[in-house]
């Protein structure tokens, strides 16, 4: 290294290169983890997001198992997370808005009722996706599909007091949103 390198710098390129190490040696084994979970083109994201991490929060000079074990555990848990949220944010499609139009949008009561009734569920649903995405799949899940919460809390694998509390709070974002609206349409 050149001797005009201060300590910091002759460190970084020390880690720069045993990163290189890392990366080249380690490559293949971290994506073909996460392809076990995710298509192809989610896996590249989440090796590179492994290796960013490994890079910026690790010591690299730990051995090789060490560094192995680390990305495996790395990569698996971000395949996860990537998958739950990629999941989380494919319940937002228009299969749910039809449903919500069909079974609410439709009244024995005048047209303008029933125009009124579509056009403010319609306004929901915009707000619903608005929201936290945890609070909006709970509504969704529950609330509109009709899931038990017991069930629903198993899909979003959290405890189901947790689950009424955020169902309370998406209820009461919505209650302050709408409070004028809901007494006009009951």
């Amino acid at each position: 290294m050149n001797k005009n390198l201060n300590y910091t710098q002759k460190k970084e390129i020390q880690k720069s290169r045993r990163f290189n190490i890392i990366y080249n040696k380690y490559y293949y084994l971290v994506t073909n983890i996460a392809e076990g979970i995710l298509c192809h083109e989610e896996a590249l994201d989440v090796c590179q997001e492994t290796f960013l991490t490994l890079y910026l929060r690790y010591n690299l000079s730990l051995e090789d198992e060490e560094i192995k074990a680390l990305l495996i555990r790395i990569t698996t848990t971000k395949s996860i997370d990537y998958y739950r949220k990629r999941n989380r944010e494919s319940v937002y499609n228009t299969t749910w808005c039809n449903k919500i139009l069909m079974e609410y949008g439709t009244s024995n009561n005048t047209l303008e009722l029933d125009y009124l009734t579509k056009d403010f569920y319609l306004n929901v649903v915009e707000d619903i996706k608005k929201m936290r995405p945890e609070w909006a799949e709970i509504l969704i899940l529950h609330g509109l599909l009709q899931i038990p919460q017991n069930e629903v809390a198993k899909i979003m694998h959290i405890p189901i007091t947790a689950l009424r509390s955020r169902l309370n709070r998406a209820r009461n974002y919505l209650k302050d949103i709408y409070s004028d609206e809901m007494n006009l349409l009951h």
